[in-house]
């Protein structure tokens, strides 16, 4: 029979991945609901994001926000939705994790589609988990009109209007290896 600080310790992991979901969750519906206030909940003041579309690396909360709100008046409506969540730690108040999503939004006057894995870190700031990092990797982003098609190319994300090549999966080490025949 576990003993009770195990039990605490375990019920506090679960308690944490819970809110760093809540968290993710949070997330898409402040980006969908154009909810500045809430950007500053969810992110970190050091906070560093990056990804295609990001113009590069953004330090600082302050950064990001800008970003959002110079995103926010190309794209009229938006619905992301995550997937599968994958967290795990790194003392008490770290967190690493990989998030599969999707997104819907009207850019630019055009519907368009995207499927992406958000690579985040974690930290426990005031009390309540933040984004520390938030990298975008993207299988394709792509006017809603050639989704189907797609598929089959390899530059099929075209968030700045131009072709470049998909974040994944081609540029995993462990699909490359496949393709490879190691």
């Amino acid at each position: 029979m576990a003993d009770l600080d195990t039990l605490a310790t375990r019920l506090q992991l679960i308690e944490d991945k819970d809110e760093i979901r809540s968290l993710v969750a949070r997330y898409g519906m402040i980006v969908d609901n154009r909810d500045i206030d809430g950007l500053y909940e969810v992110f970190a003041p050091d906070v560093c994001f990056a990804g295609k579309g990001a113009s590069g690396k953004l330090e600082g909360a302050d950064a990001v926000v800008a970003h959002y709100k110079n995103r926010f008046n190309l794209m009229t409506v938006s619905n992301h939705y995550t997937h599968d969540h994958v967290i795990w730690f790194d003392g008490d108040d770290t967190a690493y994790g990989i998030v599969n999503a999707h997104v819907e939004m009207i850019n630019q006057g055009e519907p368009t589609v995207g499927a992406l894995r958000y690579k985040d870190i974690y930290t426990r700031y005031d009390g309540q988990w933040r984004f520390k990092e938030r990298v975008t990797g993207f299988m394709y982003y792509v006017d809603a009109a050639k989704y189907p098609a797609i598929l089959k190319e390899e530059d099929r994300v075209f968030i700045t209007g131009e072709p470049q090549p998909a974040d994944w999966p081609e540029g995993l080490e462990s699909w490359q290896k496949f393709y490879n025949g190691e």
